[in-house]
């Protein structure tokens, strides 16, 4: 008997993912990552970014995510060759959406993200939608005073 072949289910590709790879999951406000948590999502605007040459032919980019509330550091490795990619898209004021792991680092001494499964550029969440449909829709809520049986 063959053995059934038992594999993740598959997220569709995101054309905004540029680092990693797509994922799921609820995003986690920055200020409750205050300790190892395993594996998080967090959306925020990218500042203080900087990165470090390391061995092999790598860099490690370490970069501040805010939500306006609370902020949080995270480090990513990258191959030297694709270096040019990242940065197009991750930089200083950008906002993206990334799933990776809070756990607290040795040499920063406080909580980052780090092993980033996937990191997405998104739109700014505080600009709010415009309504451009030339016809509004409305929605209708109501609720019967006294319910079925009228009281006197």
């Amino acid at each position: 008997e063959p053995r059934k072949n038992y594999t993740k289910k598959r997220i569709p590709p995101d054309k905004d993912i540029f680092f990693g790879r797509n994922f799921e999951g609820e995003d986690t406000p920055i200020s409750e990552i205050n300790d190892e948590l395993g594996d998080v999502v967090i959306c925020g605007q990218v500042f203080q970014l900087e990165t470090r040459a390391i061995k092999n032919e790598k860099t490690i980019i370490i970069f501040a995510v805010t939500d306006f509330k609370d902020s949080i550091k995270a480090k990513i490795f990258v191959k030297n060759e694709q270096m040019p990619d990242i940065l197009d898209k991750l930089k200083d004021g950008v906002f993206i959406r990334m799933k990776g792991e809070a756990f607290r680092d040795s040499y920063e001494h406080d909580v980052m993200i780090s092993s980033v499964k996937g990191i997405k550029t998104v739109a700014d969440p505080r600009e709010k939608r415009m309504d451009l449909s030339p016809v509004k829709r409305v929605e209708l809520h109501c609720h019967e005073r006294y319910g079925r049986h009228n009281r006197c």
